[in-house]
């Protein structure tokens, strides 16, 4: 039998967006074998390795559609499924 794989992240939700950088937050994922960390990806492109479950992201072009998805990785290097993707659209530019 297969080891269980932590389940996805989900409840991202993203806070301060402004029209360069928002800040991405989710809900802490429950695995037997503990959560080593969780890793970032923006449109599909790995972003950063984060261990708490926030990411703060800049640089970003305003008016611009961004997907978001959190993968969680276990202390036994097990990783779970991409989470539902969080779609969101940068601020224009004051």
């Amino acid at each position: 039998m297969g080891r269980q794989l932590p389940n996805a992240p989900s409840g991202l939700t993203e806070s301060n967006l402004t029209d360069t950088s928002l800040s991405l937050t989710w809900s802490e994922v429950s695995y037997d074998e503990g959560i080593q960390h969780y890793e970032v990806y923006r449109d599909g492109t790995f972003m950063d390795i984060r261990v708490g479950t926030s990411f703060a992201d800049s640089g970003l072009t305003p008016e611009t559609p961004y997907s978001y998805q959190v993968v969680a990785v276990g202390e036994n290097g097990v990783k779970s499924a991409m989470s539902e993707p969080l779609e969101v659209t940068t601020l224009a530019s004051a």
